[in-house]
Order: C-alpha cells, then structure tokens, then sequence
C-alpha cells in the first residue's frame, strides 16, 4: 500500500496531547502534504519517501509561535509509526489511515 493518504497522530507535546493530521501526497520518490494541528494547515513540499519509509520538515504555528519540525516515519497497511523532532527532542507516534 502506498505512503499516500490522510494520517491521524497523536503526539505528546509540553502543551499536551496533540491530535495531528498529516496529508501525505506521493510523486515518485518526492513527498508533499500538509499539517493539520492547533486550527492550522502547514504544507510542505520537500519530503522523500522509500518504500514504506518517508521524510519531511514543516514550518507549524504552535501556542508559543512557529517552530520548524522533522517527521520521519513508516507506513505498515493503515498504520502509519515515526517520530517527529522537535527543538525540545524526538516525539514518537503511532496513528492510523483515516
């Protein structure tokens, strides 16, 4: 199954639980998308993907302002695992195809 879809993740932040929305959008190995989280979209257009494996960074507005972030994960079926690296270090999630 490809990397492509709409992704719900959890993630566990200083401002607690964070319910994330990534879209992702495949074209050979180039990744794009957006983040849904706080009420606002970020896109990105930069990420890569190998097989199951992906990778992106995203500027996203945040309670304490903007803060650039890295995902790097993996999608298995409808589930989708990784991290997110943060300024404040690595966030890990596990969310699932919606």
């Amino acid at each position: 199954m490809s990397v492509a879809g709409t992704y719900s993740i959890p993630v566990e932040t200083p401002a607690g639980r964070v319910e994330i929305t990534l879209v992702l959008k495949v074209k050979g190995k180039s990744l794009s998308g957006c983040t849904r989280a706080f009420s606002a979209e970020a896109p990105f257009n930069d990420g890569s993907v190998d097989g199951r494996d992906f990778t992106f960074t995203v500027s996203e507005m945040t309670p304490i302002g903007p803060i650039d972030l890295e995902y790097v994960g993996t999608v298995d079926g409808d589930e989708i695992t990784g991290q997110v690296n943060t300024p404040r270090g690595p966030k890990l999630f596990t969310g699932v195809r919606v």
